[in-house]
């Protein structure tokens, strides 16, 4: 059983596009941290970072005069290291927004009322695991965990 469920999540955390998918299946099977649905977590919200291109694209939804502004500076620096800033600027919120979830808490607003993240199984239902310690794996994650081009 151990063996077939080392293989399952091997098999799932590889077409992922995971570079080291034995390190974090013995850590989830080891420790029972849900680290497939970990690496699903940080996958998702770095492709939203890496996607500038998308990024931009949608920036019209949120103020009428984005496009304007971001085409100006585009004719002012080279586009690739505008990007380039873009993507550190998204990579940056991203990050802030991982320490915010593993907080556990809006900062300040009460303290009788909490939240998390949670795992959830294919009929949707709680697995009764915290999705935490996001911010463990986040700086290098890009670089380190991902498969070259890995792209939602």
């Amino acid at each position: 059983m151990e063996n077939s469920r080392f293989k399952d999540l091997y098999e799932q955390l590889k077409a992922a596009g995971a570079t080291n998918p034995k390190s974090w299946v013995n850590s989830e099977l080891q420790e029972d941290i849900p680290q497939l649905t970990r690496f699903l977590v940080l996958k998702g919200l770095t492709d939203i970072y890496r996607d500038v291109e998308e990024n931009i694209s949608e920036m019209d939804i949120y103020s009428d005069e984005a496009t304007e502004i971001y085409q100006k500076l585009a004719s002012q620096f080279d586009n690739q290291e505008l990007k380039g800033l873009l993507h550190f600027y998204g990579k940056s919120m991203i990050g802030r927004m991982i320490d915010m979830l593993d907080q556990n808490y809006l900062y300040g607003v009460n303290d009788k009322v909490g939240w998390s993240l949670m795992e959830l199984d294919e009929k949707g239902a709680t697995t009764d695991r915290l999705i935490q310690g996001l911010h463990e794996d986040f700086l290098e994650f890009e670089e380190s965990e991902l498969a070259p081009n890995t792209k939602a």
